[in-house]
């Protein structure tokens, strides 16, 4: 009885720190993702985003993507991808266009914040930066190309930029606040079930199941915890740990700079994932396309290593 009362217990515990941190979360999200579709819907509402479509769109063009493309993409570098899913959302492209917007941004989002926690545990901050958006710009003149030409239209069309202002603000407030809302909600969800599986060993258990995996990617069976966290949800879980193992001792910060050239790439596999797939997204192309790209980066980087190593060793380098 005892035993199941402590069980009840931290079941309780437990829902209430993942719904402090969902809540956390959805008002952050709810925050991005209302100014980014605001700023996209009123200024399609103004004309000016059709003036810089007129510029961006020739650039886009020579790599067979829409101006949009270039335009969110830009929201995700400098902000989080809660405010690419906003622009996305405002302005209601195809989901082939849609697809290929997401992962680029997937792969390229927030780079200051979550390059200078990757400097934290061993990385060139610039490195990182300049490699998201290299290998972001490449999946999405690829992806352009394996996407069939149509692959349906968008879960919610843009809001029709004609109608009265007064019209359009309810329009707006209906459809940001459906799709956002959904989101958010989501979002909460995802970090109480997080808490559950932490609270409960699932995590530590789940991660012994993907170690045995992590050498396809070029990386140590020892590092699935951290792997792992950055899946579920940021990088920020991911470099609390590897700080702290740093500083016992117990990882080399080139290990952890390994490490962060698989993380920078496709952490956020399943909550970022989760939250595009409200916008329609398949799941297949918001991950495996990440994961084949941080293979590859991290198998070249580890060429790369071995490569200067040995050149060092005879006096080439």
């Amino acid at each position: 009885m005892n035993e199941s009362r402590d069980q009840l217990s931290r079941v309780i515990k437990s829902i209430g720190r993942g719904a402090g941190k969902g809540v956390a979360g959805a008002l952050l999200l709810a925050i991005s993702a209302f100014s980014a579709h605001a700023l996209i819907s009123f200024g399609r509402l103004s004309g000016l985003v059709e003036r810089i479509m007129g510029v961006v769109d020739p650039v886009a063009a020579l790599a067979g993507l829409p101006g949009e493309a270039l335009f969110v993409f830009g929201l995700s570098i400098f902000f989080n991808f809660y405010a690419a899913l906003g622009a996305l959302a405002a302005f209601g492209l195809g989901i082939r266009d849609t697809t290929i917007i997401a992962l680029m941004c997937l792969l390229a989002h927030n780079l200051a914040y979550e390059s200078a926690l990757m400097k934290k545990t061993g990385s060139a901050a610039t490195k990182m930066i300049i490699m998201r958006i290299v290998w972001a710009l490449a999946a999405g003149w690829l992806m352009n190309v394996l996407l069939a030409a149509d692959m349906g239209p968008a879960i919610l069309p843009a809001i029709d930029a004609g109608l009265p202002i007064v019209g359009f603000g309810r329009a707006w407030i209906a459809q940001a606040g459906l799709i956002i809302g959904v989101m958010a909600i989501l979002l909460a969800l995802l970090r109480i079930m997080r808490a559950l599986l932490e609270e409960f060993g699932i995590v530590i258990y789940l991660s012994k199941v993907v170690a045995p995996f992590l050498k396809i990617f070029g990386l140590p069976a020892r590092e699935g915890l951290p792997w792992l966290l950055a899946a579920l949800s940021d990088y920020k879980g991911a470099c609390r740990l590897m700080d702290a193992r740093i500083k016992d001792g117990a990882m080399k910060k080139q290990e952890a700079d390994l490490f962060n050239h698989h993380a920078a790439l496709c952490h956020g596999i399943l909550e970022d994932s989760a939250l595009a797939m409200i916008l329609g997204l398949s799941l297949f192309w918001l991950i495996l396309p990440r994961l084949a790209i941080a293979l590859v980066v991290v198998w070249v980087e580890r060429a790369r290593r071995h490569r200067f190593r040995r050149s060092f060793r005879v006096g080439t380098a």
